[in-house]
């Protein structure tokens, strides 16, 4: 199960708006298809709510609708420099009600354990999408590095940040994360 709420908070200079409120928030089942003690590969399908669109008539004036998001999983456990780690990637299409332009999704993750109890990630996020009339050709790349704390044998703490590193009509992000991990 994934439960991924979000806040958003966004400055844009005169003559735009700025925004504060929900952000995309999602809800998902994922489903392992295959796993060893190495590798998985899975699937998942999940609803997210509108959030705020970053396109040229402001964030208060053009919402993307809420949308379905399905994407398949694989990855792998590796060591490097006799650290654990893991590499993942995931592709995907996420499908908007109300007849907007849906987005191709490729998302990769890589992370390496330094200390039994600390991983360290890199996280690359990449949509692109070829809408028409008020949406436009969209696409963008963000990179997010964070490090994850277990303070349990289940629990873990994430604190990071991200930062838009490119896009085609697209809002420029930058900005700090924070996450709550429970294993189950």
């Amino acid at each position: 199960m994934v439960a991924a709420p979000a806040y958003d908070r966004v400055k844009t200079p005169l003559p735009g708006q700025s925004y504060n409120g929900l952000g995309q928030s999602e809800v998902a089942a994922r489903v392992g298809l295959y796993h060893t003690d190495t590798a998985v590969i899975s699937f998942q399908a999940g609803l997210r709510s509108p959030g705020a669109s970053f396109n040229s008539l402001g964030p208060l004036e053009v919402r993307r609708a809420g949308s379905i998001d399905v994407r398949g999983m694989a990855g792998r456990n590796c060591v490097v420099a006799g650290m654990e780690g893991f590499v993942e990637a995931q592709g995907g299409y996420r499908f908007y009600a109300e007849n907007q332009p849906g987005e191709w999704r490729m998302d990769l993750t890589g992370g390496l354990r330094p200390l039994p109890r600390l991983l360290v990630m890199l996280q690359s996020f990449t949509s692109i999408s070829n809408g028409t009339s008020q949406f436009g050709h969209v696409s963008w790349t963000k990179l997010q590095p964070s490090l994850v704390y277990d303070i349990a044998a289940q629990w873990s703490v994430q604190i990071g940040g991200f930062l838009t590193v490119a896009g085609v009509n697209a809002g420029r992000e930058l900005g700090p994360t924070a996450a709550v991990w429970y294993r189950f």
